[in-house]
C-alpha cells in the first residue's frame, strides 16, 4: 500500500484496503490508534502522509478503511466519545446456531471466482454525492431527533450530523423505503449507529430522553436498541448502549 502511494497510484485504478482491528478495545484504541483518529476528518481529501514521531511517517490512501470488532466485559476497555464521532457503530446481534451443522468444516472461498472492483466503483456506488438532496420527510425525521437530543442535553456533535446526512442521503437511493416500516429506513440506521451509541447517563440525566427517543414514531430500529438500554439499565439506574 505505502509503494502504491509512493507510485501515485490512483484511486480509480486501486483496490480498497481493509484493516481488521480484532478485539480493538482489549487496550484503549484512542491510545494506540491516536495517529489514525486524528486523520479521520482528512482522508477524504486524498491520499496524505501521517507523521509517526521522529523521522517515521506513513503514507495513508483515501481508499483506506479501519474496521474493529469489540466487547464489553470486564477485560476490556471503553469507547471514547472522541472515537465514536468518528465511527459508525454496527451491532450484530446474537443468533441461533444449528447444532447439527456445527461440526461441518467451512466450505473454503474460491478466491478466484470472486469479483474485485476498484475504489472508484465502490464510491460511484455507496460514496457520497454532491448534487444529492435529502427528501424533505427524512430531513424533517433527522432534525427531529437531532432537536430532541439538544433539548436534553445530549447535542449531536456538528461531525456526527454531517456523516448522518451524507449517509442517509446515499442510503435513500440504494434502501427499500416503499413501505411503512421501512420509509425512514436511512434516517433509522444513521440514528442508531451514530447517535445511540454516544449516549450514557444515569436515569435522572438520560432517562427522559431514551423514553421520548424511544416514542419517535416510524424508527424501529432505533426503539428497538432504546428498548434495550431502558430495561439492561433499569435495575441500577445506569443506561448506557453497550450494556
Amino acid at each position: 500500500m505505502s509503494a502504491e502511494c509512493e507510485q501515485g497510484v490512483a484511486d480509480g485504478d486501486a483496490v480498497p484496503y481493509l484493516f481488521l482491528l480484532d478485539e480493538a478495545n482489549l487496550s484503549s484504541i484512542e491510545h494506540y490508534w491516536s495517529p489514525f483518529l486524528r486523520a479521520c476528518d482528512s482522508f477524504r481529501g486524498g491520499s496524505f502522509e501521517l507523521s509517526l514521531g521522529g523521522n517515521h511517517s506513513f503514507k495513508v490512501p483515501s481508499y483506506l478503511r479501519f474496521i474493529a470488532t469489540v466487547n464489553f466485559d470486564h477485560t476490556t476497555e471503553e469507547l471514547s466519545p472522541r472515537f465514536l464521532d468518528r465511527s459508525w457503530v454496527v451491532t450484530l446481534d446474537p443468533q441461533a446456531l444449528d447444532l447439527d451443522d456445527l461440526g461441518d468444516p467451512l466450505a473454503p472461498f474460491n478466491y478466484k471466482d470472486a469479483s474485485v472492483y476498484s475504489y472508484q466503483a465502490l464510491q460511484a456506488a455507496f460514496g457520497p454525492r454532491s448534487n444529492a438532496l435529502l427528501s424533505v420527510e427524512l430531513e424533517a425525521k433527522l432534525k427531529e431527533v437531532v432537536e430532541l437530543c439538544a433539548r436534553h442535553r445530549y447535542p449531536v456533535s456538528p461531525r456526527s450530523q454531517k456523516m448522518m446526512l451524507s449517509y442517509a442521503c446515499t442510503a435513500a437511493s440504494v434502501m427499500d423505503c416503499s413501505s411503512a416500516q421501512t420509509q425512514y429506513a436511512p434516517v433509522d440506521y444513521a440514528i442508531a449507529q451514530k447517535v445511540l451509541p454516544v449516549l450514557s447517563g444515569t436515569e435522572e440525566r438520560l432517562g427522559a430522553l431514551l423514553e421520548e427517543l424511544s416514542l419517535v414514531s416510524n424508527l424501529p430500529l432505533t426503539k428497538a436498541r432504546v428498548d434495550h438500554m431502558l430495561e439492561a439499565g433499569e435495575d441500577s439506574g445506569y443506561y448506557q448502549y453497550f450494556a
